[in-house]
């Protein structure tokens, strides 16, 4: 094997990263043979998220706040969470589809199906992106994505533990043309694209701009000025924006300000996946009319009674930079605890992940529940609430009396189960120093 060839051969996880494979390079037969392409991508999440927050400092931009960087990574948490239970309802549809409705035998080993089914897929996520804000039920999942008011690499791995609810669903049609192994490849490939796009450390990319979804476009589709709003869907390509008219170039004299219309105001991951909902919920109650209940359900998240589709574009606020950004002003070393400690979420996620199939459902069941309670405990530190000491050594305590249980059962090592035992102790005392010291400050 020649230099060129190994080092193509050891670069394809980071190429992957920028869709920069060929199709011999990610091309199987079978969609069960097709590789877990966004699970084997956390080692280059990780990296590139730390790359830029170096970047960060030498290029003198708005840097990562730990507080919004758990915020967003628990969101992407919680939308792996499901899938330790269930899996995908739709791909056994879409396998169906394909083998009852297919219009034509794609050779699988072809490169022509394998650019056709990037396109076809790149196209049916444009679709997608945009019901999900053309759709209020469907905004509702997607709105967590577009939640932070900051933009980094963390901002990507926001996301809805509902939204594949309706995605899958819409791209069960490509069943009739794309292979589902070649389905498999390219809806993984092109969500890792879409990460590095969450970025304020890249300008813009010259002639690629005409042709390609790049940082600069995807900021635009993530502010709240009035000239953002719904603007660049693309996931790859850019020129099914610019072919439908939903195409929006950023403006230097109009800097971005990102996140929702009307602030999420919070770092709780629950109220962050379903505040749209409760919301909708209420206006649907309240409105009078079928017709104008299912209105409030199927318009845009904008619509009201006598609107257009999508609401009335002049009642929107005219938000321009600077805008003050939510947060709670929490310690620096309250910010180090919740980061150490999410880390080790991830840990425990991640052990679940590998032993899965060798829990038994209780197991797997108090997992979940721990992490989620995990994960609401961080909100709450985060929010700065007043019970969320209280919350946070409850947890402490019963992963404490945890470790004992995983023990006894072999689930936990020794070592291990001893490492985590010292670790709640000092975070006990942590807390318990923090709040004297808060009574102190008080008197």
């Amino acid at each position: 094997m020649n230099t060129s060839s190994t080092l193509l051969s050891k670069s394809i996880g980071l190429r992957q990263m920028f869709y920069l494979v060929l199709p011999n390079e990610a091309n199987f037969e079978y969609y069960k043979q097709v590789p877990e392409y966004i699970n084997a991508a956390l080692p280059y999440f990780t990296g590139m998220i730390l790359v830029e927050y170096i970047m960060c400092i030498f290029l003198n931009v708005r840097r990562l706040r730990i507080s919004d960087g758990i915020s967003s990574a628990s969101a992407g948490l919680m939308q792996q969470i499901p899938k330790l239970v269930i899996k995908s309802l739709a791909f056994p549809i879409y396998l169906w589809v394909n083998e009852n409705y297919k219009l034509y035998s794609f050779e699988w080993d072809s490169p022509f199906t394998w650019y056709m089914s990037f396109l076809l897929l790149d196209f049916g996520y444009y679709v997608f992106h945009r019901l999900a804000h053309e759709v209020h039920v469907v905004w509702g999942a997607h709105q967590v994505h577009h939640s932070s008011e900051d933009y980094n690499l963390t901002t990507a791995l926001r996301q809805s533990m509902f939204q594949h609810c309706f995605s899958e669903c819409l791209y069960i049609p490509l069943g009739m043309i794309i292979p589902p192994s070649h389905y498999m490849i390219h809806v993984q490939l092109n969500t890792l694209y879409q990460f590095w796009i969450h970025t304020e450390c890249i300008d813009t990319l010259g002639p690629l701009e005409y042709i390609l979804n790049t940082p600069s476009h995807h900021r635009v589709h993530h502010g709240r000025n009035i000239y953002c709003i719904d603007k660049n869907y693309a996931g790859v390509l850019i020129i099914f924006d610019k072919m439908f008219g939903t195409f929006e170039a950023e403006r230097k004299a109009e800097p971005v300000v990102y996140g929702l219309v009307t602030p999420l105001a919070s770092w709780n991951p629950f109220w962050t996946q379903i505040c749209v909902y409760v919301h909708m919920f209420k206006r649907m109650y309240n409105i009078k009319g079928v017709k104008n209940k299912l209105s409030v359900l199927l318009m845009g998240p904008g619509w009201t009674e006598g609107s257009p589709r999508l609401g009335d574009p002049s009642k929107l606020p005219d938000i321009r930079a600077p805008q003050p950004r939510y947060d709670r002003n929490i310690s620096n070393a309250v910010s180090v605890y919740g980061l150490i400690h999410f880390v080790l979420i991830i840990a425990m996620f991640d052990f679940f992940i590998r032993k899965q199939q060798y829990l038994s459902a209780l197991s797997l069941s108090v997992g979940i529940l721990l992490i989620l309670f995990s994960l609401l405990c961080f909100g709450f530190i985060f929010d700065d609430k007043e019970d969320a000491i209280s919350f946070e050594i409850t947890r402490l305590v019963t992963v404490f009396i945890g470790t004992f249980i995983g023990e006894r059962f072999d689930a936990l090592d020794p070592n291990t189960a001893l490492i985590i035992r010292f670790v709640i102790i000092v975070s006990i005392g942590f807390w318990v120093s923090n709040h004297f010291n808060k009574k102190k400050k008080v008197e």
